[in-house]
């Protein structure tokens, strides 16, 4: 299955139009990322739980569509998917101890089986060519990230190093929903020469995550909220031409959100077990800095481009 999605991922194709003065291009393309998602929990300012999702790889399809004005203003949308199935590992960690919180007190490992993620991405810019060969450009955008894991089977170490207990079934689902708005800062080479280079930069400090982490041996869910963190990701791509309308690219791409602190509470949703919870359906109090995400995004396509006019 792996091969297949390899294929895939070399696929892309595009369709350009010409609109008065209106240039109007569309791509379906696949790929995959390396990387991985961070849970954290915090009591004070002690690190409680860490869970490390990784993803190695996920794979993706998707679609982008640009508008080109003569004028130099352009408009950009993208939208992706990424398929289901197992795309790593997924670590957790406690620290549990009171007396010394440095001492992890327990540890599992499962399979990380994603369920769905999408992204989305809307640009406005302009684009100014300071050269026959060479232009420059800066844009506003919105970056929309949705991912929701699964931790299935895997064992259990109580404490780290002690005999495994095997686990089954789903034990934990975690999501987390990012909403960026950023600004970005491009360069690219002309597009009608037969080798073409383009790149962009984007940031933000406005990063916003929602996340929610179904416990379900434990009855509890977590509904974590975080604000104003930092984004960075830095695209680079490569259009070599073999044959009119037949081209050869590569495509990289970095992402980064850093680990960062927001609120959380939480909720009974059985009493079965023993989580402390007196009755069904209870909700506590709101705690201040006492969860945390992080992203972590490297991602590859290679693929050979045919242009339909």
């Amino acid at each position: 299955m792996a091969f297949i999605y390899f294929i895939l991922s070399i696929a892309i194709l595009s369709t350009e139009y010409r609109l008065g003065a209106l240039e109007v291009r569309s791509s379906l393309y696949s790929g995959f990322y390396h990387g991985q998602l961070g849970e954290y929990v915090y009591n004070g300012d002690d690190l409680a739980s860490y869970l490390d999702w990784e993803l190695e790889p996920l794979y993706f399809v998707g679609a982008e569509f640009d508008f080109e004005f003569d004028t130099g203003l352009y408009a950009r949308a993208d939208f992706s998917a990424g398929i289901p199935g197992t795309v790593g590992t997924i670590e957790d960690s406690d620290w549990a101890d009171e007396d010394d919180p440095s001492i992890k007190t327990h540890f599992s490992a499962h399979d990380n089986v994603l369920t769905g993620a999408l992204s989305s991405r809307l640009q406005l810019g302009y684009q100014h060519w300071v050269s026959e060969k060479i232009s420059l450009s800066a844009a506003l955008g919105l970056s929309l990230m949705y991912f929701h894991m699964d931790a299935v089977d895997g064992y259990l170490e109580y404490p780290p190093g002690s005999e495994k207990v095997d686990s089954y079934g789903v034990g934990i689902s975690y999501r987390q929903f990012y909403r960026i708005p950023h600004i970005g800062i491009g360069l690219a080479t002309d597009r009608r020469r037969s080798l073409v280079f383009s790149s962009e930069l984007l940031f933000s400090p406005f990063a916003a995550c929602d996340a929610v982490d179904n416990h379900h041996k434990k009855g509890l869910d977590y509904y974590d909220f975080m604000r104003n963190g930092l984004f960075f990701a830095v695209e680079m791509g490569m259009d070599l031409e073999l044959a009119p309308q037949r081209s050869f690219r590569v495509d990289l791409s970095y992402i980064v959100v850093p680990e960062y602190r927001g609120t959380s509470y939480f909720v009974c949703t059985d009493t079965i077990y023993d989580n402390g919870c007196s009755y069904e359906g209870y909700v506590s109090p709101t705690y201040t800095d006492a969860a945390g995400a992080s992203l972590t995004l490297f991602g590859l396509s290679l693929g050979y481009r045919i242009e339909l006019q």
